[in-house]
């Protein structure tokens, strides 16, 4: 006898004969399917109430601060230069070049200034008070129809 199909093991009439073509025998194999439907139901265990309140606390912080400035020194320089001159640093100092074109009977480049930019940094401490604010929770159990006589007991959960 052969095996049966994929097709003809799942016969929508539920019963199929299959035929063997050497024997033309017939043998008859049920099928047989469950199905399952599945329902939910909201069912109360319990019931709780939750209190919450907000504590404020003036606390000290002293954190450094960074303050920068910028001094800015004018220096006359008055030359000629043969082009634009680009942006130059002097160990911590910035040098910005002013150029100003003049017309004589031919164009020059006269260097008229230098910015001298040089930041100043400083340290200091400038303590503040500050309010923090932290939350604590109250969590107690109500009872439910089920449950009228038993105790509930307050948890506090910071």
């Amino acid at each position: 006898m052969t095996r049966p199909t994929r097709s003809q093991a799942t016969d929508p009439e539920g019963i199929r004969g299959i035929i063997d073509p050497t024997t033309e025998d017939k043998t008859v194999i049920p099928v047989i399917a469950e199905s399952l439907h599945l329902t939910r139901a909201l069912h109360e265990t319990g019931r709780v109430r939750i209190h919450k309140q907000v504590q404020e606390r003036q606390e000290l912080v002293d954190l450094p601060l960074l303050r920068e400035t910028a001094e800015v020194v004018r220096v006359p320089i008055n030359r000629q230069v043969d082009g634009p001159i680009p942006i130059r640093h002097d160990g911590d100092t910035m040098i910005i070049p002013v150029l100003e074109e003049v017309l004589v009977v031919e164009k020059r480049w006269i260097l008229r200034e230098e910015l001298h930019v040089r930041i100043n940094r400083s340290e200091h401490h400038q303590p503040q008070t500050v309010t923090l604010r932290s939350e604590q929770v109250t969590v107690e159990n109500l009872p439910t129809p089920s449950r009228e006589g038993s105790p509930s007991s307050p948890r506090r959960e910071p």
